[in-house]
């Protein structure tokens, strides 16, 4: 009996020893229950491949694993690595896929569920918008996605459905598996005279699971081509005198402002002034001033546009050549002044010399309390209708004192009182005689009235004082 019961015990050591070994709790001398975890039980992944290892604790040496579906093999490959190493590849379906794996060790059973999210919908459209002729057509635009047909729709805006029609024609599968659709856009015909725009929607609740807007189509259809009456047959003829001009343009439409910043630098305080009617007509009423052309004959032009239209008009203003000038000559004795500085007014001399070196200036010691002026005598008559124009040049200082306001006077005789020819100030001439020796060439005048002598009477200097000062002076008249 003795025998029997060693030979029990010495076959019970091993088994004893092996589990003792495996259970972390065997120097306490405690006994664990077996036990199997998963360190999760869901695991997400994008649409795009990817690998990932899942940690696995188990009691007991031997544990499995297996794929709920075996279908699901074909894109999720499960190895033991580790852990559970999971490689999946890219999801090119639209729809989220998912997997269920089960993992067992002996009666023990945990499940892990993987989750691949689908790709997301795309809509190409091309072109991206349409612009269609006033008398109405049909045009088509491609629609490149991933989304079946029964998915997706196109739809006109609610605000256009009136003039604006849509509908898929035919479709083509790509290589890629996209699928290519035909979508035609339809307008009716229009008679307003500004364009009108319309939008269309490719829609699927697929773009709505992302959180994705519709696709859109721009629609625009062209108004109706108008009319811009030019007058004078389109050409503006301006003497070589220059002066002011002044033009209007009509249309049943609404014109676009032009651009009269773009003339040319002999056209001067060009303005247009556009006016819209009740009945949707306008007229824009353009107006400047051309300098006198002492060369050939030039010209420019001036466009006008329909608003919101493709017509446009072109105005041309042509003027005459020709006009050349000569020079007076004067002497010291031509000058007078009611107000010369004792000590550097006292050569006129100065005026005429061609040296922005010498100068005149009027009395700066405020001893004459009445405007200062300076009067020339041209030694010949300008005779009324004849074109001419003086210069100013200022002296080489950086106090100018060129006359600022002043206005300028003629009179036939010395007994003859004086009549004005033309105020001026630098701000309405835009002539601005602030820098130093430069001559200054102020625009040509047509004589009114016949006159020999003329004055220039200064109310305030370019520095703000009532004295002024001068290089040089000079007057041409136009030769005949």
């Amino acid at each position: 009996m003795k025998k029997h019961i060693l030979l029990s015990y010495l076959l019970f050591l091993p088994l004893l020893a092996f589990y003792a070994c495996d259970d972390p709790n065997y120097q306490t001398g405690e006994i664990a229950a077996p036990a199997l975890e998963l360190d999760m039980s869901k695991v997400e992944f994008t649409s795009a491949s990817n690998s990932r290892t899942v940690e696995v604790t188990c009691s007991v040496r031997d544990w499995e694993f297996e794929l709920a579906n075996p279908n699901d093999a074909k894109w999720l490959t499960i190895t033991k690595d580790g852990g559970i190493k999971l490689v999946l590849a890219a999801n090119p379906l639209l729809d989220t896929r998912q997997a269920k794996i089960i993992v067992t060790a002996g009666n023990l059973k945990e499940e892990l569920l993987v989750v691949q999210q689908g790709i997301k919908p795309t809509f190409t459209l091309k072109p991206t918008s349409l612009t269609f002729a006033a008398g109405g057509e049909t045009k088509s635009v491609v629609v490149t996605t991933n989304v079946a047909s029964n998915e997706w729709s196109v739809k006109v805006g609610d605000d256009f459905t009136e003039w604006c029609q849509a509908e898929r024609t035919s479709e083509t599968e790509k290589e890629d598996g996209t699928i290519e659709y035909t979508v035609e856009v339809t307008t009716l015909a229009y008679t307003d005279f500004v364009s009108r725009k319309a939008v269309v929607y490719i829609e699927s609740d697929r773009l709505k699971d992302f959180g994705l807007e519709p696709a859109q189509l721009s629609v625009t259809q062209k108004a109706v081509t108008g009319t811009i009456d030019l007058p004078n047959n389109g050409t503006l003829e301006l003497t070589k005198a220059g002066g002011a001009f002044k033009f209007t343009v009509t249309s049943p439409q609404q014109l676009l402002d032009v651009d009269v910043a773009a003339l040319p630098g002999w056209i001067k305080n060009a303005e247009a002034t556009l006016t819209v009617k009740t009945d949707g007509s306008s007229t824009i009423e353009v107006k400047g001033e051309a300098d006198a052309n002492t060369s050939s004959k030039r010209s420019t032009t001036l466009t006008f546009k329909l608003n919101d239209n493709d017509k446009t008009a072109t105005m041309n203003i042509e003027q005459e050549g020709g006009m050349q000038f000569e020079k007076i000559a004067l002497t010291a004795e031509s000058f007078y002044s009611n107000a010369p500085d004792p000590s550097e007014g006292k050569d006129y001399g100065a005026l005429i010399d061609d040296n922005t070196g010498t100068y005149w200036h009027s009395s700066w010691r405020g001893n004459v309390a009445d405007k200062h002026y300076l009067i020339v005598d041209l030694g010949e008559e300008i005779e009324e209708g004849t074109n001419y124009y003086f210069s100013l040049t200022s002296r080489n200082h950086a106090n100018a004192n060129t006359p600022d306001i002043f206005t300028f006077q003629g009179r036939v005789t010395p007994y003859d009182n004086w009549f004005t020819i033309k105020d001026y100030t630098a701000a309405a001439d835009g002539i601005i005689r602030k820098e130093r020796a430069t001559q200054f060439d102020f625009p040509v005048l047509t004589a009114d009235k016949k006159f020999r002598y003329i004055r220039l009477e200064v109310e305030k200097c370019i520095q703000g004082q009532k004295f002024f000062t001068l290089s040089e002076f000079g007057f041409y008249k136009e030769k005949k």
